[in-house]
């Protein structure tokens, strides 16, 4: 699960198939999905989910451990977090658009009601206001953390660059991830529920994604936690 990570998964699900002569057809059918989704996942474009990649794990033979790289041996105490979780910067272009666009507006509304009554002009700086400063704090959260990397795991849990700053979370002591996207940007919020509170980052990129390596990461902590 590294920044290509699915990539990673798309070539061994390739090399897998090529060793055993399989058409991508042939997989699909054992994966229960469509010969397009085994074509998205071999090239990165989009990522097994958490039932595809179980499958997937029994027809290799392997552990999801082995699969997804996060077994027993990698942890161990003290390790780096790896990267996971990437920002996605297109919204900070519009939402600067937006307040170009908004103030622009304003100052012509103003210049055009020059001579109207004052109540009007108060009227127009609060109602502009307002709507700056909202685009504002979108824009903020847009930026800030000014790092790429809004996500990270380790062998013991995730690390979330927060707009409140960074916030370390256990695997034993996630209670359900949550992410909301914005169409087909494939990006949006994403919210890591804990007894202590919930805990978001925005905006990220592949969601669906980040979400489907998280729960299984969960899954594994806690199946090995049983153990």
């Amino acid at each position: 699960m590294k920044e290509n990570r699915g990539m990673e998964i798309g070539e061994k699900i390739r090399s897998f198939r090529e060793e055993r002569k399989m058409s991508q057809e042939e997989l699909a059918r054992r994966l229960f999905v469509t010969r397009q989704a085994i074509s998205k996942y071999e090239t990165g474009k989009s990522f097994p989910s958490i039932d595809v990649l179980r499958l997937l794990a029994k027809e290799m033979g392997e552990s999801l451990d082995s699969l997804l790289e996060v077994g027993e041996e990698k942890k161990g105490g003290g390790e780096s977090y790896k990267p996971l979780g990437y920002r996605h910067f297109g919204f900070a272009v519009i939402y600067s658009l937006m307040i170009v666009l908004v103030i622009a507006v304003f100052a012509v509304l103003l210049i055009e009601d020059r001579e109207g009554p004052i109540y009007s002009k108060v009227l127009y700086i609060a109602f502009f206001a307002v709507l700056v400063l909202m685009i504002s704090y979108l824009l903020v959260q847009s930026l800030f953390p000014t790092g790429r990397i809004l996500v990270k795991y380790s062998g013991e849990g995730l690390l979330l660059h927060t707009i409140r700053g960074k916030k370390e979370i256990s695997y034993s002591d996630i209670l359900g991830v949550d992410i909301r996207t914005h169409g087909n940007w494939s990006s949006g919020r994403l919210t890591v529920v804990t007894d202590r509170g919930r805990f978001s980052v925005y905006p990220l990129k592949k969601l669906n994604e980040v979400k489907t390596t998280i729960d299984e990461l969960v899954f594994l902590a806690k199946k090995g936690n049983r153990a």
